[in-house]
């Protein structure tokens, strides 16, 4: 479920025309509206916005996903709260982890903390995988994210 999302134009690495055509399709009104899946309950949007707008580094756009956005029928709800997963797309990724690593330093693990947001970044742009940041387990709001 996309929270926040914003204009973005599509660039690729490949001829002009390519990148005009990607930019063109990018900017119809219905780019990626498949994507977007409405909330089933109120309560659970004003939980995700409430806790997006917890975090002080801005976020171009975040979606959220797990078991509390999609109900899975692996866990018991009287025993267990459902995960609730987030990816945060950041212009400035060791800005980003910078000021939210003085915010909320128990989002990180000790060595990330000790390492500092250039250590971060520099895992998350050159280190292997996907160019994601994950911070696991962490408790915001009462709930582990």
């Amino acid at each position: 479920m996309v929270i926040r999302q914003l204009t973005r134009t599509i660039s690729t690495k490949t001829t002009s025309t390519s990148t005009s055509t990607i930019s063109r399709i990018a900017q119809q009104p219905s780019f990626a509206k498949n994507q977007l899946i409405p909330l089933q309950s109120d309560q659970l949007s004003t939980e995700l916005n409430s806790i997006i707008n917890s975090f002080k580094p801005p976020i171009r756009y975040a979606l959220a996903y797990g078991s509390a956005v999609f109900p899975q029928n692996s866990y018991q709800k009287q025993q267990q709260q459902p995960m609730l997963d987030f990816i945060f797309a950041v212009t400035h990724p060791s800005h980003w982890h910078s000021i939210n690593l003085h915010h909320h330093p128990h989002h990180y693990s000790l060595p990330a903390r000790l390492l500092g947001s250039p250590a971060i970044s520099w895992l998350q742009e050159r280190g292997p995988g996907a160019g994601v940041w994950f911070n696991v387990e962490t408790k915001i709001h009462n709930r582990v994210c």
